[in-house]
């Protein structure tokens, strides 16, 4: 029955690059069922996407019940919270500015997968999308997230994702969608207390996307600090240190890691001057062009 599939899929993917018409002649292999085909001449399977799973999409034709069994859509999702916030901030950089996001439980992200294909041809790659928005549509990515719990080491039982599109002309059914749209310049990406901003770093000429502490953590930080030194806790005044540390280390994130150095020599100085000062870190580490780290929603269900 696969192999059988996988031929379909290649004289299919043949016709599409071709421009050919798609019928039983010029195709070798047929899904049959008890001796019986189970797609028509006229099929019109329009988008193939085989993976580590097997992904069927029709143009103007039904899914026969018995064939779903073997199809399944088995969406990638990010593991790495440090790799999806670049991703998003790269995806912001080519034009990707509105957005919609939520959370979702993990069985249900291939539903959700196909849903947004259906709309919005999240299922393109880097080449037809680029097409499609010289032709003047709309071209959309999708992001899952599988967040960690810092105390634990458990995934949520809910994903995170993000849907971000660029400007263009949308289909008739997306248009019907109702979903509501932000934009990145007037609503920012929030995730853990980091939002995705537009700066300049210095000597830079134009500003880039990055992230850095949303006011309310920033402000949550900075009491932090203050509280613990001027309360003489120094345990906790280690906590914040070493979650400033660690935080991933993008410019806005950095530059503002080091002005709570700051902040914390010179409150020690004003409030506990005769004391040891607390030993800070001397620099903070970098994010380097991280690889997609993740696994299938479905290998994501077994952990």
């Amino acid at each position: 029955m696969l192999a059988t599939l996988a031929r379909r899929i290649r004289v299919v993917r043949l016709h599409e690059r071709v421009g050919a018409p798609h019928n039983d002649k010029q195709s070798k292999g047929r899904l049959t069922r008890h001796g019986k085909p189970i797609l028509s001449p006229t099929g019109a399977l329009c988008k193939f996407y085989l993976q580590e799973s097997y992904y069927i999409k029709y143009h103007k034709s039904k899914i026969p019940f018995y064939l779903v069994s073997i199809m399944k859509i088995d969406p990638f999702v990010f593991t790495s919270r440090a790799a999806w916030m670049q991703r998003v901030a790269d995806i912001g950089r080519t034009g990707h500015i509105w957005y919609i996001q939520g959370t979702c439980p993990v069985e249900k992200a291939g539903y959700l997968w196909d849903k947004f294909d259906r709309l919005y041809d999240i299922g393109k790659d880097k080449l037809q999308a680029s097409r499609h928005r010289k032709a003047g549509y709309a071209s959309a990515r999708f992001l899952l997230l599988a967040r960690k719990d810092f105390e634990t080491g458990e995934y949520a039982k809910n994903l995170h994702w993000i849907l971000m599109r660029t400007d263009g002309e949308l289909n008739a059914a997306a248009q019907d969608a109702r979903d509501t749209w932000k934009n990145l310049k007037d609503t920012r990406i929030a995730l853990d207390g980091l939002e995705l901003i537009r700066l300049t770093k210095p000597g830079a000429k134009a500003p880039v996307w990055t992230w850095r502490y949303t006011r309310a953590l920033h402000d949550d930080l900075r009491n932090a600090i203050a509280q613990s030194i001027r309360g003489k806790r120094d345990r906790d005044l280690e906590k914040v240190i070493d979650r400033i540390w660690r935080a991933p280390g993008y410019a806005g994130v950095r530059a503002q890691g080091k002005r709570f150095m700051q902040l914390i020599l010179a409150e020690w100085k004003r409030y506990r001057g005769k004391d040891p000062a607390p030993k800070l870190p001397e620099r903070f580490g970098y994010v380097r062009r991280i690889k997609d780290k993740g696994v299938r929603a479905s290998d994501l269900m077994k952990i």
